[in-house]
């Protein structure tokens, strides 16, 4: 699925996968936006809203232990070619990794 790591798949994994995690971070006196993509191998299945309702619901409790209100969009989708969605194999943006920083920095 990713070029970058040449990344062979497992028998039940007949796709690839982008998935896409948008986050809007805000505690008291701070807002931040992040943007998380990831690449992989998975098998099919038509069911894209529950496994984002998953991934949303993860990061919401984690947020909110911290007392972060947390906006989290998330979108996924499904090719079935070699590399049809070759690119990094997980980008995150400069942005996530300052805000997390950032925001954890507040509570230590």
């Amino acid at each position: 699925c990713e070029d970058a790591r040449n990344t062979t798949c497992m028998n039940h994994e007949n796709a690839c996968t982008t998935m896409k995690l948008n986050i809007k971070l805000t505690t008291d006196t701070e807002s931040h936006k992040l943007e998380w993509m990831t690449r992989s191998c998975a098998p099919f299945t038509e069911a894209k809203d529950a496994i984002c309702q998953a991934k949303k619901e993860t990061y919401a409790a984690y947020y909110e232990e911290a007392d972060i209100k947390a906006d989290i969009k998330c979108s996924i989708k499904f090719c079935e070619t070699d590399l049809c969605n070759a690119g990094d194999a997980a980008r995150k943006s400069f942005f996530m990794l300052a805000a997390t920083i950032g925001l954890f920095g507040l509570f230590f």
